[in-house]
């Protein structure tokens, strides 16, 4: 299962359609959901978590950042970030997400995962390193898919069986998923949780969530453009309580 914690095997497609600012999705959709939370960055330290290749790393130091550090577990991203893009500014690592191994404490300001928890097995270990390596008050920002994303595509015409799919919302484990950049269906492994579990995940390790963000949906699938007011993901923003 390669692909359940790595994107070496579609690292090269993944970048061709992320690119230095995101791909359709991302740029007119889910970067917001990020961004609205995350606010002025100028003067932060920042890391970013399964940076992917890097471009909101990147964006991070455009704008003023004191110190980004980035760190994917596939090591060929972390390659295009380095080589391919202008790296300047940024401390790159290859690791697993959850690895905090000679990460500093209380060093960070904002800590930033977009589009990744999923790709997680172990929560509480993530959210303990992330509160672990925080300063007093810092922040924890991350994109996840928005429960209602399903009834979303169905509006938009993508066939979706929304009984079966909702009657599995509070079941946790490994499920396949459709791969955005192989064009697959059943091509990815995810971790899939009710939002009941990650909050949980979060209090329990003092991350207290403060604010959410759950924006229309304008997304691309399969080459063509779809919008809808349903919201298909959304972000949240957590701050470190002792």
């Amino acid at each position: 299962m390669d692909s359940l914690t790595s994107f070496d095997r579609f690292a090269e497609e993944y970048d061709n359609e992320m690119g230095d600012s995101g791909d359709y999705s991302h740029k007119n959709t889910i970067d917001g959901c990020l961004l609205d939370l995350v606010g002025d960055v100028n003067g932060l330290v920042i890391y970013d978590l399964a940076c992917g290749n890097g471009y909101m790393a990147r964006r991070f130091v455009k704008e003023g950042a004191k110190e980004v550090w980035a760190s994917d577990i596939s090591e060929r991203l972390i390659d295009f970030a380095k080589n391919k893009y202008n790296a300047s500014g940024i401390k790159y690592f290859v690791r697993s997400a959850d690895d905090f191994t000679d990460i500093p404490e209380n060093h960070f300001d904002l800590i930033t995962m977009h589009m990744a928890l999923f790709y997680i097995e172990d929560l509480g270990k993530l959210f303990q390193n992330i509160h672990t390596s925080l300063k007093t008050d810092g922040r924890f920002v991350f994109t996840y898919d928005h429960p209602l994303r399903l009834l979303a595509y169905k509006v938009m015409g993508i066939d979706v069986d929304l009984e079966t799919e909702y009657e599995e919302y509070l079941n946790e484990g490994l499920k396949k998923n459709f791969n955005n950049w192989t064009k697959k269906q059943d091509d990815l492994w995810i971790y899939r949780r009710p939002l009941g579990s990650i909050i949980n995940a979060l209090g329990r390790n003092k991350l207290l969530v403060k604010a959410m963000t759950e924006p229309k949906t304008k997304t691309m699938y399969m080459d063509k453009q779809f919008e809808s007011a349903i919201p298909f993901k959304m972000g949240f923003e957590a701050v470190k309580v002792t």
